[in-house]
């Protein structure tokens, strides 16, 4: 047995301190110890999601997410989620663009089992048509209810398309509901056929388990799986944006407008060497963070255009990730969307001048007590490792996060302010 073992991060630094190795086949395990209780979290991540699906298949990644909830060549349908169950454990799984996941919580002394049956349905589902057919259509159902029948779910979906013009991030993960309608038993077996490997998995485990015991278990249930050949993870770069895009959208459902800004900028894997995407992450919290927030404190208190303003900025994307503004007028009936167009460019053009020191030292320290927070518990940890690997991040972004934080300084957070260019951005409008 060839193991390749890292330890952990050095002493002194980092959040989770966490510890790996590779089995022969490919396969990475990260252990992050907590022996507070007898409990682990199980994830299993595979390096393929929503973006890598072919054109004309959307959808395929997350309908074979749920299609791994049913039988293998020694499990019955639905025997998994049962065991789980009886063991008193809880699971579920997640698509996104960049991924999916799949996770147990349950007391340590079933693990073994856990592993048993994840690296069983790894390499063994066996679908029936019957089984495709019954899950499409809970597929479907799933598509109406959570996006058809939110005017905001499909609001975001425009805005997506909009935005992008080349990228798969275009596509909503669920998939549009044509193709969908088409999709059948063997494009979900040439899909999981392709990228259900260990050498495409991370398997991920925190709670009450060693380095020794990880290793040993590991071995037993997840070695013996063969690795596969996996084509080459194409992710497309967006062509030179050349036109600032608005979008407007009227719905009777709408009982709450919003006005919204989308810029297209740099991921954490896409600008390595750069503060930029650290400075994008402290600029969100300054703008949008509580009432102290610059954008909510100037259109909410000062100038009293809107009922509340939200900034969100996601730097663990494979591709160009998205700085989002996002208001909510005071008044539905009139939304006065071009006066708030014209505060949240103030903001932006001005923010040289309204930042203090002050301001950027407790967003900072605030930033880094939530990644000291987020070791409490056995769930986030895994969360945010399983993320951060399943892109093709190294654990150490993680485990020197905070310092990079800390280190910002105000030239580095208005020298971000440069990624917000107009022709790499999409406004829209969602009113009644």
């Amino acid at each position: 047995m060839a193991l390749q073992t890292t330890g952990a991060h050095a002493s002194g630094g980092g959040v989770f301190h966490p510890q790996s190795f590779t089995l022969e086949n490919g396969l990475q395990v990260v252990i992050i110890e907590d022996h507070r209780v007898p409990a682990i979290s199980h994830f299993i991540w595979y390096r393929v999601g929503a973006m890598d699906e072919p054109r004309g298949k959307s959808g395929i990644a997350h309908f074979l997410e749920h299609l791994m909830f049913k039988a293998t060549k020694t499990i019955p349908e639905g025997e998994f989620s049962r065991r789980i169950g009886r063991m008193g454990g809880d699971l579920n799984a997640f698509t996104a663009w960049d991924y999916t996941a799949y996770y147990v919580k349950i007391a340590r002394e079933h693990l073994p089992v856990v592993m048993a049956m994840e690296a069983d349905r790894m390499r063994n589902i066996d679908l029936s048509e019957e089984a495709v057919k019954t899950e499409r259509d809970v597929v479907l159902a799933e598509r109406k209810q959570v996006v058809d029948s939110d005017v905001t779910r499909q609001f975001g979906e425009q805005m997506a398309a909009a935005l992008y013009q080349n990228h798969p991030y275009s596509v909503p993960i669920i998939g549009w509901m044509h193709e969908i309608k088409a999709l059948n038993r063997q494009d979900a077996l040439a899909f999981y056929q392709t990228y259900y490997a260990p050498n495409n998995a991370v398997v991920v485990i925190t709670g009450d388990i060693t380095l020794k015991d990880a290793k040993a278990l590991a071995q037993q249930h997840y070695g013996p799986l063969k690795p596969s050949v996996l084509p080459p993870r194409v992710s497309l770069s967006e062509p030179p944006h050349l036109a600032h895009r608005r979008l407007s959208m009227n719905d009777p459902r709408v009982s709450m407008p919003t006005w919204e800004r989308q810029y297209i900028v740099p991921s954490a894997l896409n600008a390595q060497e750069d503060n930029t995407p650290f400075a994008l992450q402290v600029l969100s919290a300054l703008l949008a963070s509580g009432d102290t927030g610059l954008l909510h404190e100037h259109l909410v208190h000062d100038l009293g255009l809107a009922n509340a303003v939200s900034v969100d900025y996601d730097a663990q994307r494979r591709g160009p990730s998205v700085f989002e503004i996002s208001v909510v007028p005071s008044n539905p009936a009139k939304p006065a969307f071009q006066k708030i167009e014209s505060s949240v460019e103030d903001v932006l053009n001005t923010l040289e001048t309204r930042l203090t020191e002050e301001d950027i030292a407790r967003v900072k320290t605030t930033l880094v007590a939530e990644a000291t927070f987020a070791r409490d518990g056995l769930f986030y940890p895994g969360m945010i490792v399983g993320q951060t690997l399943s892109i093709g991040q190294p654990v150490d972004y993680i485990e020197t996060w905070p310092s990079r934080i800390a280190s910002l300084t105000k030239q580095d957070i208005v020298a971000a302010l440069k990624t917000f260019r107009l022709e790499n951005a999409v406004t829209g409008t969602l009113a009644p």
